[in-house]
């Protein structure tokens, strides 16, 4: 009786774990979830400025670009990790003056109270989980 027990649970045990290994189902939504964040931000951005489809079009293509270049410069591994930061100074400074030509004065008020709005809590955010690890 032991013996049955004894091979029956072995034989539970070698099934799951190849079952596991051998897993070839669809990618989690977690890998999904920032794109659809994404979208929703500038959805967000879209509705709380008041952009037109235009102006949402050239934002989205700027972004994109942004994010290929900081996708190259965080590759470079002939840069200097200060050059590499003052480079993507360099560009944050460039891509507020393409928004200001983007947007109107008043959206771009409301364009830099947000971003100002976004840091304060990100560096809160920080500081939690700063805090947190401290305890």
């Amino acid at each position: 009786m032991k013996k049955v027990l004894l091979v029956a649970g072995m034989a539970l045990c070698f099934g799951l774990t190849v079952n596991a290994q051998t897993s070839t189902s669809a990618p989690t939504t977690t890998s999904a979830a920032p794109m659809v964040k994404k979208h929703h931000d500038g959805d967000k951005m879209k509705t709380a400025l008041g952009l037109t489809d235009d102006q949402a079009a050239q934002i989205k293509n700027m972004k994109m670009d942004a994010k290929m270049q900081a996708e190259n410069l965080k590759s470079d591994s002939t840069m200097s990790k200060k050059a590499k930061h003052a480079k993507m100074k360099e560009w944050s400074m460039a891509n507020d003056e393409k928004m200001k030509s983007i947007l109107t004065a008043d959206q771009y008020t409301k364009w830099t109270a947000m971003k100002a709005d976004k840091k304060d809590k990100r560096k809160e955010w920080k500081k939690v989980k700063k805090d947190d690890a401290q305890k």
